[in-house]
């Protein structure tokens, strides 16, 4: 089955982004929509993702925790000194959530995986409208977001405490990033340009 989906995610992915290289980068690709148009088809498509990770959340509530979870979170407690190991905001997403789970170390740690899943389903959720944004085939931008929403990886990998899980997503931020540069869509990517420099 692993085998089976990533193949399918090679597939897909290389499909998509060599159909955007192949066109010519000083056209634009399509009409732009409006601001509420935009944040609307995000928004569903944020939904659908994260909705397809729920499951994940309730079958491993609150949590997958690895050593690095624990060295993370024995030094958000105060148990271990601070270490530069670990990226320090991710760190202070761990601490952020300790924070908002009142102490609670199972709350801390379920809130951490329903932000890290919140963080997925967006980034996961751009990247299925900057293909369309770029052109790229309505089929293959819907086996994207299957791919997203529904391979079991992803799913497991977003409720586990992992600083590489989160490096993954800003990867692929990047990715987009540079796509768009080379476009010539600097002025707009403010926000996202934020995003990966943070991570």
């Amino acid at each position: 089955s692993f085998a089976g989906q990533a193949m399918l995610l090679t597939l897909c992915l290389n499909t998509a982004f060599a159909e955007i290289l192949e066109r010519d980068y000083a056209a634009p690709a399509v009409k732009e929509r409006s601001l509420k148009g935009k944040a609307l088809t995000l928004a569903v498509l944020t939904a659908g993702i994260f909705v397809c990770y729920l499951p994940y959340f309730y079958a491993f509530y609150p949590g997958n925790l690895s050593p690095d979870s624990l060295y993370e979170l024995r030094m958000q407690l105060g148990l271990d000194p601070l270490s530069n190991h670990h990226p320090y905001v991710h760190q202070l997403l761990i601490k952020l959530a300790l924070f908002i789970g009142g102490g609670s170390l199972e709350l801390g740690v379920g809130v951490y995986s329903l932000i890290q899943m919140l963080l997925l389903s967006v980034c996961f959720a751009l990247c299925v409208y900057f293909l369309g944004s770029m052109g790229v085939n309505r089929y293959i931008q819907a086996a994207v977001f299957g791919f997203f929403a529904l391979f079991s990886v992803n799913g497991f990998y977003s409720v586990t405490m992992w600083k590489d899980v989160l490096y993954g997503a800003v990867s692929l931020a990047f990715m987009m990033l540079l796509i768009s540069q080379a476009r010539g869509g600097r002025e707009k990517n403010l926000p996202l340009t934020v995003a990966v420099a943070l991570f």
